[in-house]
């Protein structure tokens, strides 16, 4: 659907759950989304199709404990090893987060670069190296929040 669509869509949602509207629009418009834009035709087959039908649930790993929103203080990292890409670092108030069958993560692969030498990086729900913690919130409980933290977490 277009934006205008979707944005009615999540404001009709709302109206009943405002939890309910966050889990969704984190799984549509920013995880599936980012999907759509910048995938595979690999991942999108893996990912975005299910998620589309609803098989599958996405979250979108963005902000940071020291960090919040502002990408050009961001910690995470991921290098390129001879397996795949190797992530380090911690994401906080991930919507979706606990129980996603994946995650887009945002992490600085060329730091030298500054915010050009960030990327989107897919993470798969039982990557070893990664953990989640529901972190407690007041309000809107439907969705869940969580700290995701990526110790060599390698990624193909």
């Amino acid at each position: 659907m277009d934006l205008v669509t979707f944005a009615l869509f999540a404001e009709e949602l709302g109206h009943a759950s405002a939890g309910i509207a966050v889990g969704i629009y984190v799984h549509v418009a920013l995880a599936l989304s980012a999907v759509h834009s910048f995938g595979t035709k690999e991942q999108k087959e893996k990912y975005l199709v299910p998620g589309v039908r609803g098989e599958k649930v996405g979250a979108w790993g963005f902000a940071e404990p020291a960090s919040g929103s502002d990408p050009s203080s961001f910690r995470t990292m991921a290098g390129r090893g001879p397996t795949g890409w190797r992530l380090n670092g911690s994401k906080v108030f991930i919507s979706n987060g606990t129980f996603a069958d994946f995650v887009v993560v945002t992490a600085k692969t060329a730091p030298e670069k500054g915010l050009q030498g960030m990327s989107l990086l897919i993470l798969e729900k039982g990557t070893p190296g990664l953990a989640a913690r529901r972190i407690p919130v007041m309000g809107v409980r439907a969705t869940e929040s969580a700290e995701l933290v990526f110790e060599n977490c390698v990624l193909p």
